[in-house]
């Protein structure tokens, strides 16, 4: 999808280890789809982090589009 709108996360869940993490959460917002329409969008998403030097740094990011949350 195109880069560009807003979204927020809702119902955030955080996991810590000792040198990992993970997020899980769903993001609600809009986006602008190919033809410059706006659009809704709800999403789950998860985030993988890993401890490096003592600061957490993103190494997966993943989203997919879910039916039940669509408008």
């Amino acid at each position: 999808m195109k880069l560009g709108g807003v979204v927020k996360p809702e119902g955030m869940h955080i996991i810590v280890g000792q040198d990992i993490a993970v997020t899980s959460n769903y993001e609600k917002g809009s986006n602008v789809d190919s033809e410059g329409k706006p659009m809704e969008v709800s999403i789950r998403a998860t985030n993988t982090f890993r401890k490096e030097d003592g600061k957490y740094k993103m190494i997966g990011h993943h989203t997919d589009l879910l039916p039940f949350l669509q408008k």
